[in-house]
């Protein structure tokens, strides 16, 4: 965290969920303050989902293939993963409760469909 207050403006969370994220981000924010920046810290984190009768299955293969190389933090990502509509509106307002200022939500399939699935969840949040 010394290094994101000294070089950098902002840092981002990967792949946990928000409990995990607020955690992190308040050793980062206290690093900013103890590194006397000004303003305040920009903070983003990334979330995966997928819907559908097999969304499980399918955030576990696609999650279990790009981490393969970090067991442990494959098995932490694959459980945070919003496999409904519900898990996403939840995590948004988990996200935003522990001040996140930036969620990016990254689909656990290459069906160009499921961003359109995510978007009318994300319509029906508002």
């Amino acid at each position: 965290m010394r290094h994101v207050a000294e070089f950098g403006s902002g840092w981002i969370a990967g792949g946990g969920d928000a409990a995990a994220f607020a955690e992190v981000a308040q050793s980062a924010r206290t690093a900013w303050t103890d590194a006397d920046r000004t303003g305040s810290l920009r903070t983003a984190a990334l979330a995966y989902f997928s819907f559908g009768p097999d969304a499980a299955a399918d955030a576990t293969r696609y999650l279990g293939d790009y981490y393969g190389f970090a067991d442990p933090y494959a098995k932490h990502t694959i459980a945070a993963a919003l496999t409904t509509p519900d898990k996403v509106r939840d995590a948004i307002v988990a996200y935003s409760d522990a001040g996140c200022d930036e969620l990016i939500i990254f689909p656990c399939t290459s069906d160009p469909a499921a961003l359109q699935r995510l978007a009318d969840v994300l319509s029906s949040a508002r």
